[in-house]
């Protein structure tokens, strides 16, 4: 996966910045912090659009592109009460992505994505409670990798960088000192393309996994 300079170090702008919310309180540190490590799928939920410079002198619509593997890294810590803040890479496979673009109707390019957020997580049941819904809402940036169109024998397109905002919502169950989780988050962004209409994409990660940690 092709990731950029800019990309990275927002990335890491990013964990950073949640990793000092969490841990600037005293109680905080006292309450324990968790690893979280998760993996499902990747479900798009629009068409990427209209692409008017994709880096050759044309534009090129982009259309539905496959769901795939998703996977996820978070790291989570007390705030105050029923409140924490969590940092997460949300990382989606490479998949097959449907592309329009001068003679060529029916070409294919190869697209990953990746979303660097922090956001606050919400749980409205006492602490006790072995089985614990919760919210989650924050923001960051989405990433997508785009590679060649070896089909039209042109130069990479230009990769494409748009702050996002998460909303999600998941259920932990806690049996001992085990804990697992299932979550589902909506990155919502720009349209990846520029388009007429103002519109969103909403790109779905539906994912299970397991809190690592004490608290």
């Amino acid at each position: 996966m092709r990731i950029g300079y800019r990309s990275k170090a927002t990335a890491l702008v990013l964990f950073a910045g949640c990793l000092s919310t969490g841990v600037a309180p005293e109680s905080a540190r006292a309450q324990g912090g968790f690893l979280i490590f998760q993996a499902g799928y990747y479900v798009p939920t629009e068409d990427l659009g209209l692409l008017p410079d994709a880096g050759f002198g044309q534009a090129v619509r982009f259309g539905e592109r496959e769901r795939s593997f998703a996977y996820s890294l978070g790291l989570e810590l007390a705030v105050s009460g029923p409140v924490s803040a969590r940092a997460t890479l949300a990382y989606a496979t490479s998949a097959d992505l449907s592309v329009q673009e001068g003679m060529c109707s029916e070409c294919e390019a190869r697209n990953n994505l990746l979303n660097a957020t922090a956001a606050l997580v919400f749980r409205p049941l006492p602490s006790g409670v072995p089985v614990q819904p919760y919210l989650l809402g924050g923001g960051g940036v989405k990433h997508y990798d785009l590679e060649s169109l070896d089909e039209l024998h042109r130069s990479p397109l230009h990769d494409q960088t748009r702050r996002t905002m998460l909303l999600g919502a998941g259920i932990e169950v806690r049996m001992g000192p085990l804990r697992v989780v299932t979550e589902l988050s909506d990155y919502i962004s720009p349209i990846f393309g520029d388009n007429d209409v103002e519109t969103t994409q909403h790109d779905l990660f539906l994912t299970a996994g397991l809190m690592l940690g004490s608290g």
